[in-house]
């Protein structure tokens, strides 16, 4: 492994050491590992591998014995996509006290760099051991590790009845362009209060207003849905949708039916929905609507 790369890990791993000392149990290990993971945050996950971790992964010969080259493998993957869990289930099985089996199957939302969008289950299965560790000061402790880590992914049951037999003409290859996956609306994709995750398309949304260190998103079928972004954040990571007219609030063009400076500067969405603008920007944000729609709105003078 890279020496740069090495100590980076070995560092961000010794950040993370004070997060061994909660005593927390396997149950709740696993699921904040899986969910630090899909924060593009590997550590707690490295943190607690055995030397001898067992990792087996869904694609071929995906199968690796050592820390040391799960590590590596996992500290190459590509940023893209933007992916987010939800809806995660948790099933425990203790047989002896000093190892766990859990299971954990969640939804994964992905994002990619085109626009698309997928879904699909994923599911893992940890074996957790209870190990006599050492510090840096020769002191014992015990503390759980991951022995065996397998990961894959839920497939579509096969209707002809067999609860083994995959028929390989209806799987799609995993290496599919992210077009194959789902072709329909962009999508946005962020927590919401409790890590519920939110899967909102384009065309669903309306106008969003800051809300301190959040943010709500308002739908077009009435939904007011609180996300755990600022609205800077969740404007400048969905650009190709939001237009930010104000600094408390955001619309989707799409929506916008008149701009007006009586009795107030503001725009009216279609669904009646005022949003004040300032009155130093009213000029500039006409001519920004008509640039991103293409056409010009109606600009009315209301009294």
């Amino acid at each position: 492994m890279n020496a740069n790369i090495e100590m980076n890990i070995s560092r961000k791993m010794n950040a993370n050491r004070e997060i061994r000392n909660k005593k927390m149990k396997p149950l709740e290990l696993s699921v904040w590992i899986t969910t630090e993971y899909y924060r593009r945050n590997p550590y707690p996950f490295f943190n607690y591998m055995a030397d001898d971790i067992l990792w087996i992964g869904p694609y071929e010969n995906q199968v690796l014995e050592t820390k040391a080259s799960v590590v590596e493998m996992l500290s190459n993957k590509s940023a893209e996509p933007q992916v987010i869990i939800s809806d995660i289930r948790q099933i425990e099985r203790k047989f002896r006290a000093d190892s766990c089996e859990i299971f954990l199957r969640y939804g994964v939302h992905s994002k990619y760099s085109d626009g698309n969008t997928s879904f699909m289950n994923e599911q893992l299965h940890f074996t957790w051991r209870k190990s006599v560790l050492r510090d840096e000061n020769g002191i014992k402790s015990s503390s759980w590790r991951i022995q065996v880590c397998h990961f894959s992914l839920e497939l579509p049951n096969d209707k002809a009845g067999s609860a083994y037999r995959l028929r390989p003409e209806k799987v799609r290859p995993f290496n599919a362009p992210a077009s194959q996956v789902l072709p329909c609306d962009r999508f946005l994709m962020e927590y919401g209060l409790g890590m519920n995750a939110f899967y909102i398309p384009y065309h669903m949304v309306l106008w969003a207003e800051s809300s301190g260190i959040s943010c709500i998103v308002h739908t077009v079928d009435g939904q007011s849905i609180i996300l755990t972004v600022t609205l800077k954040n969740l404007t400048e990571k969905y650009s190709d949708l939001f237009m930010r007219v104000h600094a408390s609030y955001a619309v989707n063009p799409a929506y916008i039916e008149q701009v007006t400076r009586r009795p107030k500067f503001s725009l009216i969405l279609t669904d009646g929905s005022i949003i004040p603008i300032p009155e130093k920007r009213y000029t500039s944000i006409r001519r920004d609507i008509t640039r991103r729609l293409g056409q010009k709105i109606n600009y009315a003078e209301k009294s």
